[in-house]
């Protein structure tokens, strides 16, 4: 432990150096080491990386930390994790006919029949995603929640301490909020009604996510309230046959972005185009048409803008564009495939993943027009969400 504390303070101290050299900020991001992905920490501009997840346990044989959020004081970083611990009997079992069993078969096998007790308890350890938290001063790494079906896409409240992750149960999604500890958490959604991919709104006060009703996926936001009676919630979009999917607020919280299959499009079709909703007119409309948006787009600090990635000519190529719909701007070229790009907290930089054909997805940064393009790291990143530090 005082070992993984003094890399951090040498890297706080190396950041400032950076800093005082002209960088802008970090980024952290998910490498992939094989059976490890963990998180690091590197310059917009390169050079010197600080690893910020470990494994320490010697019976723990794949971890996989994904999905990295950070705190609004940056202290702290939580992600969701899934992790494979060994047990010898199990493998001898599972492979007793030199074959694999059918999942269903090893569900009954594990629960009903054999090794009631320590398999039991593995195969637990083993069967979910769960949620840690690592705090960066002392490098001590929590697990704040411990259900056993699967837990995701942590994300902290912007104001306070609470976090908020999504639940899945067999085919249903809750809302949890939990707090640093560990030791309590409240479920938000209390009814079965597919609350997928939530957002909290800038101002903590609200949620927006799309769920599943009536054979129509739309748009939906809550009332962050204490009480249950109190979680007012709000149909936002009211269409037939358009589904409106991955809802993202903008830093003023008065308008979403999302994604929308329009009515010229088979329904049910995965082609979408990127839409906003705007709060105080309970209007939409659309920016791209026929682009086929991804799921990853964002706006920029100050609102203005989006970066949003488009696969219309069949690989991932990252664009920006106003938020009245002008200005559109093409940032990589078409012979690479983009995901997951983000805004430097300045709105100047832009940092995704790249890659080129079967090659490694790596990490680069661009300015906002497209410019200045650089390779953040040389390592192999595996394809995570990333955030500016």
């Amino acid at each position: 432990m005082k070992y993984k504390t003094i890399i951090y303070i040498a890297a706080l101290i190396l950041s400032a150096i950076a800093t005082a050299a002209g960088a802008r900020a970090d980024i952290l991001y998910v490498r992939d080491m094989g059976a490890e992905k963990h998180i690091f920490r590197v310059s917009d501009s390169g050079g010197a990386e600080t690893q910020l997840t470990f494994n320490n346990d010697t019976t723990l044989k794949r971890v996989y930390n994904l999905y990295p959020s950070i705190s609004a004081d940056k202290t702290r970083i939580s992600y969701a994790s899934y992790r494979v611990y060994d047990d010898e009997g199990l493998r001898l079992w599972r492979e007793w006919n030199g074959e694999q069993f059918y999942p269903r078969e090893e569900f009954y096998i594990y629960f009903y029949s054999y090794f009631p007790s320590r398999t039991y308890y593995t195969r637990h350890k083993s069967l979910n995603w769960n949620i840690y938290l690592t705090d960066l001063k002392t490098m001590r790494e929590t697990k704040i929640s411990n259900f056993l079906w699967q837990e995701l896409r942590p994300q902290f409240m912007p104001r306070g301490s609470d976090m908020l992750y999504m639940l899945k149960a067999e085919k249903s999604y809750f809302l949890l909020k939990g707090g640093r500890s560990g030791k309590s958490f409240k479920q938000i959604t209390l009814s079965d009604n597919q609350a997928l991919d939530p957002q909290i709104s800038p101002n903590s006060r609200y949620i927006v996510y799309y769920s599943f009703r009536n054979w129509n996926y739309d748009l939906y936001k809550m009332r962050m309230a204490k009480l249950p009676r109190d979680r007012v919630e709000t149909r936002l979009t009211k269409t037939t046959y358009v589904s409106e999917l991955h809802p993202r607020w903008s830093p003023d919280g008065n308008s979403v972005i999302y994604l929308a299959n329009m009515p010229d499009t088979k329904p049910g079709s995965t082609f979408y185009d990127l839409c906003i909703y705007y709060m105080d007119t309970e209007n939409s409309t659309c920016l791209t048409n026929g682009e086929n948006v991804n799921a990853d787009m964002v706006f920029s600090p100050d609102g203005a803008k989006i970066a949003f990635t488009s696969s219309r000519g069949g690989k991932r190529v990252l664009y920006t564009i106003n938020k009245d719909g002008s200005g559109r701007k093409r940032i990589t070229s078409s012979s690479y495939n983009v995901i997951y790009p983000v805004w430097s907290p300045d709105g100047q930089s832009l940092a995704y993943l790249r890659k080129k054909g079967a090659g490694n997805w790596t990490l680069y940064t661009s300015g906002a027009t497209g410019k200045n393009k650089k390779k953040a790291s040389k390592k192999k990143a595996f394809p995570s969400t990333i955030v500016w530090f």
